[in-house]
């Protein structure tokens, strides 16, 4: 979700650009080659640079799904829609995001993985609350966020969450049960703890990125700090083990607490630095506000640049079609595959804004407005 062009805002563009730039690059690496990110235990020095900020991407994106949909309600009620219209067009774009997930499970992964729950339905499950509960008072938001976190660990351990994950990747059985279990706890982007992010980058939005003399970036810098502290003594003291183990799949208290701390910090700083420097944007904006505006249309697009050749291949040569997933090339080939694919993309939609063409951005305004 994002707000019109008229009401955008640098800091948020260079942040959702950030996250979709990492994106690419951690999935490239990951799906071509089969190297991931940081684990729990291995020394950073043995971790390749490129993979080092795998587990951040996804944090920034779905906080500011959260920062970017309160943005529109306050351009919209500025533009004079009626509460009516608003609620009903955050509904079809909420239900947008989460059907279009499931389309992209089927055509972009396998038909067995129609409910793995991935970041698009998370986003669109994150709107369709957030529409339900936007006049919500901001603390009471917060606190639903903190409690989605505390609550994850031990409903992971109820549910019994390595039980639906095989060799790595969620894998469960297509009954109502563990349907419902992926949505809520135990798929790839699961409600708790993931929901957190959306609804903490709604109720702190106006706090990071308000207007001048209303946002307090130093406040979410002094929180994000905090967290940082707490998430990195929960690392060292947990010895990266258990509780305080830095892992994604499941998000441990210190993954949240760290990755939490790092949006706020991140995006702190770039709005003070912005509003500083304006300067700053008029250098990197024409490159940077590309990756934002169509930073959905990318997603998508790069799963299929890099997913589809290798299914096709696989067909081609394999035994079967996954023959060659993770196996495809080298990590520093796929790297610099990923790094060509940003600058094409970059190159790629700066044309098209140029040209005023249609993107995934527009057609679901075309559907959802």
């Amino acid at each position: 979700m994002r707000a019109q062009a008229s009401h955008r805002q640098p800091s948020i563009d260079l942040l959702r650009a950030i996250a979709i730039t990492l994106m690419v690059v951690v999935h490239f690496v990951e799906n071509l080659s089969g190297q991931m990110g940081q684990t729990a235990g291995a020394p950073l020095a043995s971790t390749p640079l490129w993979m080092l900020p795998s587990g951040f991407a996804a944090p920034i994106f779905t906080f500011l799904s959260g920062t970017s949909y309160r943005i529109w309600v306050v351009a919209q009620v500025r533009a004079g829609k009626d509460a009516d219209s608003i609620h009903k067009e955050s509904l079809r774009r909420g239900l947008f995001l989460f059907g279009l997930g499931f389309v992209f499970n089927v055509f972009v992964w396998l038909p067995e993985d129609l409910f793995n729950w991935d970041v698009l339905t998370l986003i669109g499950t994150g709107i369709l609350v957030l529409t339900l509960f936007r006049h919500a008072p901001d603390g009471v938001l917060l606190m639903a966020a903190l409690l989605m976190a505390i609550l994850a660990k031990p409903m992971q351990d109820a549910a019994g969450y390595q039980e639906y994950w095989t060799n790595g990747y969620f894998d469960p059985d297509l009954t109502l049960t563990e349907v419902t279990l992926g949505w809520l706890v135990t798929g790839y982007f699961p409600l708790f703890p993931w929901l957190a992010y959306p609804l903490a980058g709604y109720a702190l939005g106006p706090t990071l990125f308000g207007p001048a003399g209303k946002a307090k970036p130093w406040l979410g810098f002094t929180t994000g700090l905090g967290l940082l502290f707490f998430g990195t003594i929960m690392l060292i003291a947990g010895n990266g083990t258990g509780l305080a183990a830095w892992t994604m799949f499941p998000p441990t208290p210190a993954y949240i607490t760290c990755t939490m701390g790092c949006v706020l910090v991140g995006g702190s700083c770039a709005q003070a630095a912005l509003a500083r420097w304006p300067w700053l944007w008029e250098w990197i904006g024409g490159w940077i506000e590309p990756l934002s505006r169509h930073s959905l249309s990318i997603y998508l697009l790069h799963h299929l640049a890099h997913i589809w050749p290798l299914w096709a291949y696989g067909a081609w040569n394999g035994p079967e079609i996954t023959s060659y997933w993770q196996l495809a090339m080298s990590p520093s080939a796929s790297f610099g595959l990923s790094c060509c694919f940003m600058v094409g993309v970059t190159l790629l939609f700066r044309w098209v804004d140029r040209k005023h063409l249609p993107s995934m951005e527009t057609l679901m305004r075309w559907i959802c407005e």
